[in-house]
């Protein structure tokens, strides 16, 4: 199995993995957490291809 995600923001401190309707408040805490200093890669795995 191979996970495919969309990287939606880079940062290097911390990684957010969501899908579906979780991703915009992924990406709503990466913005929180950008004011506190923390860079977050925000991925959005939508999806998984099964070999």
């Amino acid at each position: 199995m191979r996970l495919l995600g969309i990287i939606l923001a880079e940062g290097s401190d911390v990684a957010i993995i969501a899908c579906g309707v979780m991703v915009s408040e992924a990406m709503k805490a990466a913005d929180e957490l950008k004011q506190k200093g923390i860079e977050a890669t925000v991925i959005d795995m939508h999806t998984e291809l099964s070999l």
